[in-house]
């Protein structure tokens, strides 16, 4: 229900937080660090917002941009959606979890 997500990690990696896929595809308004992995994501003031990482005046700045306009939220959310809808093919990734959920029924199965 939350019009804006916040994610303040990783600061320092090379993998993107586990929720920003997840937020996208929920059409939420991202506030996120500014991070190589989350830059792949994220386009800054385009389809959420990129703050500086450890940076909390960058962080406020980006909370109030974003927490004093309905409309840039739900452009950002939209856009967000847009994103993941052009870029990620949900057949693909069911693919990739029906082969996990095999791979882990056919290694329990052999236990019994």
């Amino acid at each position: 229900r939350a019009d804006i997500c916040v994610d303040t990690s990783p600061t320092k990696s090379w993998n993107p937080s586990s929720k920003i896929v997840e937020y996208m595809a929920s059409e939420k308004c991202i506030v996120t660090t500014e991070t190589f992995a989350h830059r792949f994501f994220i386009k800054n003031g385009i389809n959420g917002l990129l703050f500086e990482p450890n940076n909390v005046e960058d962080l406020v700045d980006k909370l109030i941009l974003s927490l004093t306009s309905s409309e840039l939220r739900k452009k950002f959310g939209a856009e967000a959606r847009k994103t993941i809808d052009r870029e990620y093919d949900a057949r693909d990734v069911n693919i990739v979890l029906e082969d996990f959920l095999n791979t882990v029924i056919s290694s329990n199965t052999k236990s019994l």
